[in-house]
């Protein structure tokens, strides 16, 4: 018999899960989503300059992954898994907030796809760009559409800025002109509720690395058994990367499909999913023998 079919039919069915588990919810709190695309999360929040605040998340990251590291022999895995997992909602449910009660959130979220198509629209003159009948009515169809999204953006009743109108012989750049200025509004009425936002994100990367950043790859090698560590480390790393590669590629189109404030909630729901995961089925690993975990998890 193999060494998989060994692994896969050994009595492991606890700590497979445990560790298919720990791996899809590290990705469902959308961690590397939102380190991928910070500086276009934080551009719809309205920052001033999202490249420069993103360095100040990776710093965060940096920081905070050495604060778990210190930690996880002192507090435990399931504590800092706790931790984790109420600073990821407490974080993710503060954006959520903001992004969907807030409608200069949503202005501002609308002047960029007008800045985009129109930059977009611009190209299509260009003699050296290489486009089908099809990218070039694409890109048409999305130009109108975000000058629309933006005129009903700017016309809620709730926001205070000034209501777009868009005269039917702008040009692109006229376009990307307003909507620069409609953007820069929309920034300055958010005030603080920008700087809220950017410090929430900031917050869930330090959840993050203290929780389960720093627990992960430690609690997958605690469960198993010297003869299948390895197969098990190598089920959590395919499970990460699957959970990881699929949500990074889904992630751009559902940020242009939906509010960002929708797919915090999601992200922020399922936190709350790994919360009670962690309450009812994560055994605490530190400074427990080996075999007494095995027991514990019913391997023999």
């Amino acid at each position: 018999m193999t060494t998989a079919a060994k692994f896969w039919t050994a009595r492991l069915k606890v700590p497979i899960l445990l560790a298919i588990l720990i791996a899809a919810f590290n990705q469902l709190s959308g961690i590397n989503a939102i380190l991928y695309f910070a500086p276009r999360l934080l551009g719809l929040a309205g920052v001033s300059d999202p490249l420069s605040a993103s360095i100040g998340i990776g710093v965060t990251n940096l920081a905070f992954t050495f604060v778990g590291l210190w930690l996880i022999d002192k507090l435990g895995r399931r504590t800092l898994l706790y931790i984790g997992s109420l600073g990821y909602i407490a974080s993710l449910a503060v954006c959520a907030f903001s992004f969907l009660v807030y409608p200069a959130f949503r202005v501002v979220s609308s002047a960029i796809d007008v800045e985009n198509s129109s930059r977009q629209m611009q190209e299509l003159d260009d003699p050296a760009a290489v486009l089908s009948a099809a990218d070039k009515d694409n890109i048409r169809q999305a130009y109108a559409d975000a000058q629309q999204s933006l005129i009903a953006a700017a016309a809620v009743e709730d926001y205070t800025g000034q209501a777009v109108a868009i005269p039917e012989e702008s040009s692109p750049q006229d376009l990307q002109t307003l909507a620069a200025k409609v953007k820069d509004e929309a920034s300055t009425i958010l005030g603080s509720k920008k700087l809220v936002v950017l410090f929430s994100i900031m917050a869930f990367i330090a959840a993050h690395a203290i929780g389960q950043g720093a627990v992960i790859w430690v609690f997958i090698s605690e469960i198993f058994p010297n003869r299948n560590r390895a197969a098990g480390q190598a089920l959590g790393s395919f499970t990460h990367w699957l959970f990881a590669a699929s949500i990074t590629l889904v992630f751009p189109i559902a940020i242009g499909a939906f509010d960002a404030g929708v797919l915090f909630a999601f992200f922020c729901a399922m936190m709350c999913l790994q919360l009670i995961w962690v309450k009812l089925m994560v055994p605490e690993t530190k400074g427990v023998p080996l075999e007494e975990i095995q027991h514990k998890l019913g391997i023999q």
